[in-house]
């Protein structure tokens, strides 16, 4: 199959033909739905693959594209009462999505601005993800999985990411310690488009479903991750069977995976024998996800775990050769600095004296804290800058005194349209 970057177009795959939409194949069946994070459960049925082939062919690409991007909005109540129960208020709802979506798609929006349509004003879709993605960069799990990137073959074949979401790793992979080319791979779309947009634009994104095969010849990459989502896979075995056929040659990084025997459970987890089993001919080791955060953290390789270990999450590493991770900032940068330093959007802002900004270290919600309770162990919890460090920051100028604070986490490294910029033009109504 051709992949050659086309913005709107159609490629061919056997019997089967299916669109690529502002430069992303979309290699599903039926309907491109929205499914939820955690339990795979549909939350908007989104088009009709065949009906974006249609619109392709007839040159309206970026018709396709915006319905794909609008989700049916929240839905409006006025005395009490729900207005969709009104004749023709779901036409009008998905109407004004839909202009809504032009005009921020004719406009300069940031990754933030998105997140903000598709989790906290549109319908059957989950508020909690909103801060689960956008604080993303300085999560436990996220800092686990930077610690393992440190495996990654050093040539120019492809990472492939599988179940790659908004691209946050993929961000730093691109650039850190050094460029090299990665692939995307997500069933959802709107995070894959929010991911090449504003996110990861130097990588290549595919939406497609690793239930159903991945589509890319044998040995095509170098290495393969899926961070924080095998253990939500259904088919397990035939995932991982088809990351070694296109990675016969490299490591497989699992990282996040859930312990069975450690409560709560999500998805369909298995215990740590379980996860090793399905390595057979591989070599593997085993990681505790305290353990690889000690490790970042400390700049000290980290120690593995044995199979009958009691931590909840887990990394798995497996290979054709025995892998050893030696301390993840060989080079002296912080991963988590790649890209330009903003202030962590964990942080809550408020103005102080003399034009600094004073920060407070906030979770998002209950269940964030409960996730990620880690988070206060090297986080700052509250801070002043003053009116000096804000213009630094802004000028993108690393200090001593800044680099201070990205070791404290209240600088990290983002993409350039990925966080709101105070005072820009907010995004239209609704």
């Amino acid at each position: 199959m051709d992949y050659r970057p086309v913005r709107f177009g159609l490629v061919g795959c056997g019997h089967h033909t299916y669109p690529v939409i502002d430069g992303i194949p979309v290699l599903r069946q039926g309907r491109v739905a929205v499914q939820h994070h955690t339990t795979s459960a549909q939350e908007v049925s989104g088009p009709a693959v065949a009906d974006l082939v249609e619109w392709v062919k007839a040159g309206n690409g970026q018709e396709a594209l915006v319905c794909l991007l609008s989700f049916p909005p929240n839905v409006p109540v006025r005395g009490g009462h729900r207005l969709w129960g009104v004749p023709g208020a779901a036409a009008l709802g998905t109407w004004l999505r839909r202009r809504t979506v032009r005009k921020m798609l004719a406009q300069q929006h940031s990754a933030q601005d998105w997140m903000r349509l598709f989790y906290l004003r549109s319908r059957g879709v989950d508020q909690e993800l909103m801060g689960y993605f956008l604080c993303r960069f300085g999560q436990p799990r996220h800092l686990a999985a930077l610690t393992c990137l440190q495996v990654l073959p050093d040539d120019d074949r492809p990472v492939l990411d599988l179940a790659c979401g908004f691209g946050h790793l993929a961000h730093t992979i691109v650039q850190w310690p050094r460029s090299r080319p990665v692939v995307g791979v997500d069933r959802n779309f709107f995070q894959l488009w929010v991911a090449k947009r504003h996110i990861a634009p130097e990588a290549m994104f595919v939406c497609a479903d690793a239930g159903d095969g991945l589509p890319f010849p044998d040995d095509t990459f170098g290495g393969a991750l899926c961070s924080d989502a095998f253990h939500l896979l259904p088919g397990k075995q035939f995932c991982l069977d088809e990351l070694r056929r296109c990675t016969p040659g490299g490591p497989i990084l699992l990282t996040r995976v859930g312990n069975r025997h450690v409560e709560p459970n999500e998805g369909s987890e298995l215990s740590p024998a379980e996860y090793l089993g399905l390595a057979m001919n591989m070599h593997t080791v085993l990681f505790d996800e305290n353990e690889l955060v000690r490790s970042y953290l400390a700049n000290t390789a980290p120690e593995v775990c044995s199979a009958d270990t009691e931590a909840k999450w887990l990394t798995i590493i497996a290979g054709p050769q025995a892998l050893d991770l030696g301390p993840p900032r060989q080079s002296g940068d912080w991963p988590h600095a790649a890209g330009r330093l903003a202030i962590n959007p964990i942080y809550a802002h408020h103005q102080a004296q003399h034009g600094g900004t004073a920060l407070i270290f906030q979770f998002p919600s209950t269940w964030y804290a409960f996730e990620n309770a880690r988070m206060l162990d090297y986080h700052q919890p509250a801070i002043t800058l003053d009116a000096k460090q804000v213009r630094g920051i802004h000028d993108g100028e690393l200090t001593p005194e800044l680099a201070t604070l990205v070791e404290q986490f209240v600088l990290i490294g983002v993409p350039d349209h990925y966080l709101h910029a105070p005072g820009a033009t907010r995004q239209p109504a609704p």
